[in-house]
């Protein structure tokens, strides 16, 4: 999931493709992040790696168009990865686990 400023933002969906992504870190249709091959190494399946294949801007201090700094609903925002709900600091260095669920925010 990503949001800014409390606005839903969709990830890509493959438009008469497989996937969209690489083969080794990818989406489908169902919005799911889909790691399918070896991973020679953690730092291969990040959300920072994910995002970068998929075509979304994604740093430590930026999400889609917005940067840490800009104003969110008057306020000044910042990038945050929650983790199965709870904040992650890890941010793109996080490293994808099966089952987990992640929400993006610029808030």
């Amino acid at each position: 999931k990503c949001s800014l400023c409390g606005n839903k933002i969709e990830t890509p969906k493959p438009e008469g493709e497989h996937h969209v992504g690489l083969p080794l870190l990818h989406t489908h249709e169902d919005q799911l992040i889909h790691i399918e091959g070896t991973v020679w190494k953690p730092e291969d399946i990040t959300l920072g790696k994910y995002m970068e294949n998929i075509g979304m801007n994604f740093k430590d201090d930026e999400l889609i168009d917005k940067k840490n700094g800009d104003l969110c609903d008057g306020k000044s925002g910042k990038v945050k990865l929650f983790v199965e709900g709870k904040e992650s600091s890890e941010l793109t260095r996080y490293v994808i686990k099966d089952d987990e669920d992640y929400e993006l925010r610029f808030e």
